[in-house]
């Protein structure tokens, strides 16, 4: 049985913006694309994909707008994904961490395309991929999804990011308008829309979070190395235990150099992951209601045994016996 391919009436908001900005009649150019004009009070309504795509075709074609999905951006901004941009706020904690959840959410809008991120050792690609190869509004979706994938990376670096790497899976996607997309390589006729975001930037802490939960080193001599890559790393504790490639990028020195420093202080990075696993393991065993096996997964241990013989090493007693105490 095909698949229904279906988008939520909020998509639509921005490209009616930029009708009215271009006095593009809303009313007949929605009804010749077989979108009922309820769309405009109600952003939850369910649409076609495919009167979304003949939407764009129709205003690219009929009255000549060039760029018009990067239009669709500069003019609407990520306003009609305000929820989802507002939960990637509030859950990530770095910029990877937030193209994972909007790559999640997005799929709660569209059902006519897959998302994902594809990670390399130099950095990593958003990806964008139709589930159907259909020409419609082709051109013009790939100019929107970039745009949007720019915008919100932005969010999480500086009002002017732009990637170094873009790739497209139309042979003429009409760029030469776009600014986005200035200083960028550009590589046509690829198997799916990609923008590469560097290493780098995708450790970004993210701006909006209140760090709250960073460790409370009132203590802390800023001139203390060990300490210093502690408060750095701690934010990663969330999502991953970061590996010494991992703290090179996150303090911004090379691995020699990180290794060489932390030498000098009578430490060695096991040795301060080691630490760093003790402090969160007391945390969480205090603060959170999670089983002791959701503990040791949270600090990386396959085993939960694993985390317990080491937990005893640390404290001298179990994490059972140790939670016990504190209660």
């Amino acid at each position: 049985m095909p698949k229904i391919h279906l988008v939520r009436a909020k998509l639509i908001h921005p490209i009616v913006s930029v009708m009215k900005q271009l006095n593009i009649p809303v009313s007949e150019t929605l009804q010749r694309a077989h979108i009922p004009m309820q769309v405009l009070q109600q952003e939850e309504l369910l649409i076609s994909g495919v009167g979304l795509r003949q939407l764009m075709a129709n205003i690219e074609r009929d009255y000549k707008v060039s760029g018009l999905g990067f239009k669709i951006i500069e003019v609407g901004g990520l306003q009609h994904l305000d929820n989802i941009v507002a939960e990637t706020k509030q859950q990530a904690l770095t910029l990877l961490d937030a193209l994972e959840v909007f790559v999640s959410k997005i799929n709660t809008i569209v059902n006519e395309a897959e998302n994902w991120i594809e990670k390399t050792p130099e950095g990593a690609w958003f990806c964008h991929q139709m589930t159907e190869r259909v020409p419609l509004g082709k051109r013009v979706m790939e100019q929107y999804v970039i745009a949007v994938i720019i915008e919100f990376v932005r969010l999480f670096t500086t009002p002017d990011w732009r990637p170094t790497i873009i790739c497209y899976e139309d042979v003429n996607p009409d760029i030469d308008c776009a600014d986005y997309v200035k200083g960028a390589q550009v590589f046509r006729g690829q198997p799916c829309v990609k923008v590469f975001i560097k290493q780098a930037d995708l450790f970004r802490l993210n701006p909006y979070d209140n760090n709250e939960n960073l460790p409370k080193l009132s203590t802390v001599d800023i001139e203390d190395f060990c300490d210093s890559v502690t408060v750095l790393l701690w934010p990663h504790f969330k999502r991953i235990i970061p590996t010494i490639n991992d703290a090179a990028i996150i303090t911004g020195l090379s691995k020699r150099t990180l290794q060489r420093n932390l030498a000098q202080n009578n430490m060695t990075y096991r040795q301060l992951i080691q630490d760093m696993r003790f402090s969160m393991a007391k945390r969480l065993l205090t603060e959170e209601q999670l089983s002791i096996n959701q503990i040791a997964e949270r600090l990386g241990y396959v085993n939960p045994n694993h985390f317990t013989r080491a937990f005893k090493r640390w404290q001298g007693e179990s994490p059972t016996k140790f939670r016990q105490k504190i209660k």
